[in-house]
């Protein structure tokens, strides 16, 4: 596993879409079944990220443009927004904790925020692998993101799975103290608090190639 602690990139909100080229393919062969499995697959993954996360530290990239691009009222208003993500008592933080997986162990709460599955490489379809493709979303759609990935690398696809996790404590003090130093116009700060927002969110990349050389 390759594990990089480094500054929130904007990954898309495409959660767990595999391989869209060649799920395009499959589904023009296999009929209305193959896109109902897959998009249930992806309705279950999004079930289990903490989207009010993932909004949160766009609403926080963006305060940080703001800031950069002489807005501090917009920067101000959008870290708010932030705050109010993360701070939401309709979201059960607890039902998107991970531990282990390398993770830091200091006290704080590291919530999945966003996941996806990317090809490795480009790779020729075959009737073989639409069969693979066909039973890797039978698998996601059951939750199975593990045997869903090893379906494929089996059939010759190897895949990246990203995930990114945000350490809800860490991020809810940042973005408090964002708050503070944008009221005492103190920008300059209020980047710094921001930035140590992002800097504090955790990208693991996992290859099934890695996995099985």
């Amino acid at each position: 596993m390759k594990k990089s602690i480094i500054g929130f990139s904007l990954l898309a909100l495409t959660t767990m879409a595999v391989m869209t080229n060649a799920s395009a393919a499959e589904n023009k062969t296999s009929g209305n079944n193959s896109s109902s499995t897959a998009y249930q697959s992806q309705m279950k993954a999004v079930d289990h990220i903490a989207v009010q996360g993932l909004k949160a530290m766009y609403d926080v990239h963006y305060a940080r443009l703001a800031l950069f691009n002489g807005h501090p009222k917009d920067a101000l208003k959008v870290t708010y927004q932030a705050k109010n993500l993360l701070n939401d008592d309709k979201t059960d933080w607890k039902k998107y904790v991970h531990t282990g997986k390398q993770l830091p162990n200091n006290g704080d709460s590291y919530v999945l925020i966003n996941s996806s599955i990317s090809q490795s490489e480009n790779f020729t379809i075959t009737p073989e692998k639409k069969a693979a493709i066909a039973r890797a979303n039978v698998k996601l759609a059951k939750g199975d993101r593990k045997g869903a990935l090893d379906e494929l690398h089996l059939a010759g696809i190897d895949t990246t799975d990203t995930q990114v996790f945000m350490p809800l404590k860490k991020s809810r003090q940042d973005v408090t103290k964002a708050i503070d130093l944008l009221k005492q116009n103190k920008y300059y700060e209020a980047n710094i608090a921001l930035k140590d927002a992002e800097d504090s969110v955790i990208i693991q990349n996992e290859s099934t190639k890695d996995q099985h050389p």
